[in-house]
């Protein structure tokens, strides 16, 4: 009998380290039952013979370590129903005092055992009424046990035994409190960091996020783009003359209005959207699965509650209402960094600040374009203009824009007048390049507000000539030279450089001629305000066989309407 005791506490114990190594998928009640089966049948089998005292006792000291590592097994794990943690660590005590009654009652050296137990209660359960009820339930166990042990009650008014019970409960409730103090204060520390998180990525004046948040937010947004998990598109937004709004009615004001902005933008977009203010008067919106479209219809909302919105001391400004200019980028194959959307999306926003301001512009990138078409066919010319554009894109903003509106205005003409697919793309790529030779010429001279002097309107004169210089030495660009080199003689012979009249001048250079001078006439510049279509088309018409070939300007007339909408969304 003794041999097949000690092979049925060994079974036990290898199944019971089977469970605790590879964490089976057991409940809890599930594993603590098992326990109870287990002691029942150990139990069973040592009642059946007589044992001697030393067999016992080390059956029970292995049987006693497995339900202590059990335990330890049980509280290293999470449970959300808080009914069967309670049921299973009563189920623990009453295993441990099965330990304590088979093994000497007070004198048990498995009351160490209660004192594990109540330790791990007390670090893992802080709700007062479980710990109450498991305290209350464990000193019930532990007096039964040992009456149980003792066949009568005088070990309960012995100072042994309260100094016991007051040891078991000063541990179990010493260590809640002294836990519930350390939670208390991670809570706070936790609660204190949050805080200074929200700060850190929240803007003071809006409450919306702030610079730093936007950019860590795009590039993970983008990064889901990427992926093909989802459309992003970003707008960016400018108050229009707000320095002036803030001049005339105060700081304090003006963060009021800065305010009432955020709170629209709140309004008008979706819960997803994430909403940011970037800098003194601009914001960003960040739409999330959002298709231009959408972007597009987002947009209008948003420049039209800003209009129709009632800002105090708006009506000191010289349109008389503040207004927005919006402008939208939406990722694309072609868009490799979160700044190169951030770039698109502020360069169509600077072009609707040049042109109109309270208006709409989503980026379109002629660039994008010419790099598909090239894409696999022409690496060499490819890399040539992104390098050349990139220059010139830093040099002067305006320059890059205005080159861009005037390949659109140009390959317009060219279509309508059927030349051929050859002098297009020709075209396009003078176009684009026609004014590169103003990345010599110094910003001050380029962007002054006064009247040119005599020196100065000589030099701005060589660009054309600079422009082919840089041009000249490029592989696979000659063909565009004459085009840069004659974009501003005049049909009457009276431009520059070389005074070029009629035919004589290339077409290309004719037609550049065209698109070079609407895109300025409708264009904001520091010395003048932009034009509206219908004045620029008329200024053309009053220069045909003057300044432009009556053939291009009638050309472009047909088509500029068509035109000039598409490389401007306006939202009116």
């Amino acid at each position: 009998m003794n041999k097949e005791v000690i092979a049925l506490l060994r079974y036990c114990k290898q199944r019971l380290q089977e469970i605790i190594n590879h964490q089976f998928n057991i409940s809890y009640l599930q594993f603590k039952s098992l326990f109870l089966v287990l002691n029942l049948m150990l139990f069973v089998a040592l009642l059946g013979e007589e044992l001697q005292a030393g067999i016992v006792k080390g059956l029970l000291i292995i049987l006693g370590l497995n339900i202590i590592v059990g335990i330890y097994y049980y509280f290293s794990q999470e449970e959300e129903n808080q009914v069967a943690q309670v049921l299973a660590a009563i189920l623990d005590l009453s295993f441990i005092s099965l330990l304590v009654y088979h093994s000497g009652g007070l004198e048990s050296p498995f009351l160490l055992a209660y004192i594990i137990l109540l330790a791990r209660i007390g670090i893992k359960r802080q709700e007062l009424w479980q710990v109450i009820l498991i305290g209350l339930t464990g000193h019930l166990i532990y007096v039964i046990t040992l009456y149980l042990h003792y066949n009568r009650l005088e070990f309960y008014f012995t100072m042994k035994f309260w100094i016991e019970c007051l040891l078991f409960a000063g541990v179990l409730f010493g260590l809640v409190i002294v836990v519930r103090m350390i939670d208390s204060q991670r809570k706070s520390l936790e609660k204190r960091s949050q805080k200074l998180q929200e700060r850190s990525i929240t803007d003071v004046v809006t409450g919306l996020y702030n610079f730093r948040y936007f950019h860590r937010r795009l590039e993970e947004e983008l990064n889901y783009a990427q992926a093909g998990s989802y459309s992003l598109t970003l707008i960016m937004i400018d108050l229009d003359n707000f320095k002036e709004y803030n001049r005339h009615v105060g700081a304090e004001q003006g963060d009021q209005a800065l305010y009432q902005v955020g709170q629209i933008l709140k309004q008008v977009t979706r819960d997803n959207d994430v909403v940011t203010r970037l800098n003194s008067d601009e914001f960003a919106v960040i739409m999330i699965d959002a298709s231009k479209e959408l972007a597009k219809e987002t947009s209008i909302k948003i420049k039209d509650a800003i209009r129709e919105y009632s800002f105090v001391g708006e009506e000191e400004l010289a349109q008389g209402v503040l207004t927005a200019s919006l402008g939208l980028a939406t990722y694309s194959d072609y868009i490799e960094t979160p700044q190169e959307l951030i770039n698109n999306a502020d360069e169509a926003l600077y072009k609707v600040k040049l042109s109109h301001k309270n208006g709409i512009q989503v980026y379109n990138s002629m660039f994008a374009e010419l790099k598909r078409e090239l894409e696999g066919t022409d690496s060499s010319l490819l890399n040539t203009l992104r390098t050349l554009l990139t220059v010139v894109n830093a040099r002067d903003r305006y320059t890059y824009g205005h080159s861009e509106r005037v390949m659109k205005y140009a390959m317009a003409i060219g279509e309508e007048l059927g030349i051929s697919t050859e002098l297009l793309r020709i075209l396009k790529y003078a176009a684009f390049l026609h004014d590169v030779g103003k990345i010599e010429v110094s910003r001050d001279i380029l962007n002054k507000k006064g009247k040119l002097n005599k020196s100065e309107w000589d030099l701005i004169k060589q660009h054309t000539i600079f422009g082919v210089n840089i041009v000249e030495p490029l592989d696979d660009l000659d063909e565009i030279v004459p085009a840069i080199m004659h974009h501003h003689e005049r049909y009457d012979g009276t431009g520059y450089p070389y005074g070029l009249e009629g035919k004589d001048i290339p077409l290309l250079a004719r037609i550049l001629t065209v698109a070079d001078s609407f895109d300025a006439m409708t264009s904001n510049r520091p010395y003048r305000s932009a034009m509206g279509q219908e004045e620029a088309v008329n200024e053309l018409k009053a220069n045909k066989g003057g300044q432009f070939d009556p053939k291009i300007v009638d050309a472009f007339t047909q088509v500029v309407g068509q035109v000039f909408k598409k490389s401007e969304f306006h939202a009116s």
